[in-house]
């Protein structure tokens, strides 16, 4: 059963990476993902990743 959820995840990737539409897509969401993380998340979270980097 991993084998088969790994083959499946690696087709995935494979799939969006070969497309570029698919490609910025993903980029778009990742970015307005962490972009709600820092608008909605308390300021002693935000205080706390941004002092561990």
């Amino acid at each position: 059963m991993i084998g088969r959820l790994s083959a499946t995840i690696t087709a995935c990737k494979e799939w969006v990476f070969r497309r570029r539409a698919a490609r910025w897509g993903w980029y778009l969401l990742v970015v307005l993902g962490l972009a709600a993380f820092w608008l909605f998340a308390p300021q002693a979270e935000i205080a706390f990743i941004y002092n561990a980097f």
